[in-house]
């Protein structure tokens, strides 16, 4: 069983080995299953749970305040956002590791945290790691990790090169024989569950707070790979991440759109004019071969499914062709 930090002894508190930092916005429906995952981990490691609340209006700081009380409680009176949230509870954070959370990642594997643990402990070259998250369903979720966004590694996933070259860095984790490695290197890990030594987080600064949200961690990851941190993503450990579950009531078209700016304004960041406009061409000519294929699929099954599915890609056409280079 897992012990709590605000364990006192007579000259003050218990450094925690493992600070967890969970940023809540109207998560009321969620907040609890997470921490209880959270506390029933197997694991000897002593643990500070922190949960920072974006202010909510739906009650989940009252659920945490009432119902979990070795919990540390952050009520902000604005919503911060991803990054800023997760600062704002890293000042808090007296463990050696810190894993960021989110509330719609569950730790339903009871050792995956102790797994995550260990594996720091025993690769001290390595600042920051990530499991594979799952859907309900057991199926890998793509987004969990990946590869820095360069226009090479754009073109790979938008044109679907590392489906033929499987060994090509696109921008995700999705070869079959990545996912059966016990450790993959990698440039960035998904914040929704995220495990960084302390020392490598406050090194670098944290997340950068000008991401309201989405791509906040690539940049983080990207950041630390600049400064010479080794980032892995485990295969092996699983976590489940409803994802999106955050942000319920939200279209998938809201989703998606907000995710893609959050990497257009990445890349941008990053690169020059000239390959913002190829990196929205290769946007458009993947969202543009993606619609088609569906379209085509849906015609020759007659299933609605694919059709819908072909009418969303031909959405986000229009869309990346207005992000402006700025």
């Amino acid at each position: 069983m897992n012990s709590v930090a605000s364990t006192r002894r007579p000259d003050g508190p218990i450094a925690a080995d493992l600070s967890i930092i969970i940023v809540t916005w109207n998560s009321r429906h969620l907040i609890a299953r997470c921490l209880d995952r959270v506390f029933a981990s197997r694991t000897s490691a002593t643990l500070q749970v922190i949960v920072v609340d974006n202010a909510s209006h739906d009650g989940t700081a009252e659920v945490v305040r009432e119902s979990y009380p070795d919990v540390t409680l952050i009520e902000s009176p604005d919503n911060l956002g991803f990054g800023a949230g997760n600062n704002l509870g890293f000042r808090h954070a007296d463990g050696r590791f810190v894993l960021l959370l989110n509330p719609d990642a569950f730790l339903d594997e009871d050792d995956a945290l102790e797994g995550m643990i260990r594996f720091l402990d025993a690769h001290p070259d390595i600042a920051a790691i990530g499991p594979q998250l799952v859907n309900p369903d057991g199926s890998h979720q793509v987004g969990d990790g990946g590869f820095r966004p360069t226009l090479a590694a754009v073109a790979a996933h938008s044109l679907f090169l590392t489906k033929i070259w499987p060994s090509l860095a696109g921008l995700y984790i999705n070869a079959r024989a990545q996912l059966r490695r016990t450790m993959v290197g990698v440039d960035w890990i998904c914040g929704a569950c995220l495990m960084i030594r302390r020392d490598a987080f406050a090194a670098v600064g944290g997340f950068d707070e000008s991401f309201f949200m989405y791509s906040e961690d690539v940049e983080l990851g990207c950041r630390l790979r600049d400064a010479g941190y080794r980032l892995a993503y485990l295969p092996p450990i699983r976590v489940l991440h409803i994802q999106g579950g955050t942000q319920r009531g939200a279209s998938a078209y809201h989703y998606s759109t907000g995710f893609l700016k959050g990497r257009a304004e990445l890349f941008r960041r990053r690169n020059g004019p000239t390959r913002f406009f190829f990196f929205k061409l290769l946007y458009i000519a993947g969202f543009l071969i993606r619609g088609i294929c569906y379209s085509a699929i849906g015609a020759t099954k007659k299933n609605p499914f694919y059709r819908e599915k072909a009418r969303g890609m031909f959405r986000y056409i229009p869309f990346v062709a207005r992000l402006e280079y700025r």
